[in-house]
């Protein structure tokens, strides 16, 4: 899954930036038809597979950032 990106939001993150686990983006596209609150279990279940090793992925929302606009 290269399109979208899961990134790990801190609580802080999640209450202001990814409300709703949006930052489970590439899960969301995964399985459009699952409910928001079931993403990170979603995650859980690709992690447990190995999927994960296989998508983009950023830390933080600040490494994401990062990656976006390089220096």
């Amino acid at each position: 899954m290269h399109h979208a990106r899961t990134t790990h939001a801190n609580l802080w993150e999640r209450m202001w930036l990814a409300p709703y686990w949006v930052n489970y983006h590439c899960e969301h596209h995964m399985f459009t038809q699952i409910p928001c609150w079931n993403l990170p279990l979603a995650h859980r279940m690709l992690h447990a597979k190995g999927v994960t090793a296989r998508m983009n992925t950023a830390p933080s929302y600040t490494a994401l950032l990062r990656q976006a606009a390089p220096t």
